[in-house]
């Protein structure tokens, strides 16, 4: 495995319906509003979404997100 890589995944149970959820995860400009974690966030032109994250490690974290699906409905 690549030692810049990293593949992480994660479970959340959130208190409301997929469909709202999925509108405000679509919109990654808008992640630093409400995810303290997030230094900056934004589109790319190819429609990926890219976030710079505070980590505990001794560096940032970048994470570009691509659309495999899109479902609202399911989350």
């Amino acid at each position: 495995m690549d030692p810049h890589h990293y593949r992480f995944r994660s479970l959340w149970t959130l208190d409301a319906p997929p469909g709202a959820v999925y509108a405000v995860l679509e919109r990654p400009e808008e992640y630093p509003l409400w995810w303290p974690q997030v230094r900056e966030a934004e589109r790319t032109p190819s429609g990926a979404g890219r976030a710079r994250f505070r980590s505990v490690l001794p560096y940032d974290l970048v994470v570009t997100a691509r659309e495999s699906r899109r479902d609202p409905a399911a989350g």
